[in-house]
């Protein structure tokens, strides 16, 4: 009846789900959200996990019947969007909470989730922090202690035997303030400090930054590591927390900038000499 007709269709809404939250979460309850929020949307809109939750092992079950277990954890510090998958309608989001019963330590200072994290039998210092990705290891961190049973130790983690160090059940972890940010310079419209990203290259930074039309190419790009005073060249240098990210300025432009210099000191000098003469 239509041959000739063009049909088309356009998305006027997307459909709402009901989804429910429920545990150690700040306003557990039903949520109508659309079938593209992530777990963490709901997480953030019901006010947030509790204190005592347990991030490592949030449980999702389906309407039909099956179960999904993630490490939103794993989500947070590292963007692991496995973790934080799509919601489904009549899902029902369980935030259990940590089991005092096992060994569990408490985490706390400047880190982005303060709370009790379990452990496992002979986990290191070193191991636990690495394993939860509470710091970045790529620093040097010497500040971090831990209150066991009311004596408060202080390790410098670029010592070795420090990051051997047993963690036992009730220890209290304290992680002090770390650098956090990079500094951009040299032929960028926005030089300046910016937020420290772990999978960040030079390039990002340089491209946050805005290179402007004077800019050398990306391979150009110098990387000054001030925590061990080495440089590297090049767009997919590895950042660390404080380093010094310069963008030169191309070649040419710098030739020009010299030749216009020297025009100018010639001219100085021709008006100079004509000055005597008279």
């Amino acid at each position: 009846k239509y041959k000739s007709t063009e049909i088309s269709t356009h998305l006027l809404k997307m459909r709402m789900i009901r989804v429910h939250v429920t545990g150690k979460i700040g306003n557990p309850g039903t949520y109508v959200v659309t079938p593209i929020d992530r777990v963490s949307s709901l997480i953030y809109r019901a006010g947030g996990l509790g204190v005592h939750a347990k991030q490592q092992e949030l449980h999702i079950k389906h309407r039909d019947n099956g179960e999904t277990l993630i490490d939103f954890s794993a989500f947070q510090q590292f963007g692991d969007l496995s973790q934080n998958p799509y919601v489904r309608s009549g899902d029902i989001i369980i935030v259990p909470p940590v089991n005092f019963a096992e060994e569990v330590v408490r985490v706390e200072g400047f880190i982005g989730r303060p709370g009790y994290y379990p452990i496992k039998p002979g986990e290191t210092l070193f191991e636990f922090l690495n394993r939860y990705g509470i710091i970045n290891l790529i620093q040097k961190i010497s500040e971090i202690s831990i209150n066991r049973d009311g004596d408060v130790f202080t390790f410098d983690m670029t010592d070795e035997k420090a990051q051997q160090t047993i963690l036992r059940a009730e220890d209290a972890i304290t992680i002090p303030k770390m650098i956090r940010e990079v500094y951009v310079m040299g032929a960028v419209l926005k030089p300046g400090s910016y937020r420290f990203v772990s999978n960040l290259r030079a390039k990002d930074y340089a491209g946050e930054a805005g290179p402007t039309e004077d800019a050398a190419s990306l391979d150009k790009i110098r990387v000054h590591h001030t925590d061990t005073g080495i440089s590297e060249k090049g767009e997919n240098a590895e950042v660390y927390p404080g380093d010094v990210i310069e963008v030169p300025t191309r070649p040419s432009r710098r030739l020009s900038e010299y030749l216009q210099i020297a025009s100018t000191i010639a001219t100085l000098v021709i008006a100079y000499s004509a000055i005597n003469r008279n």
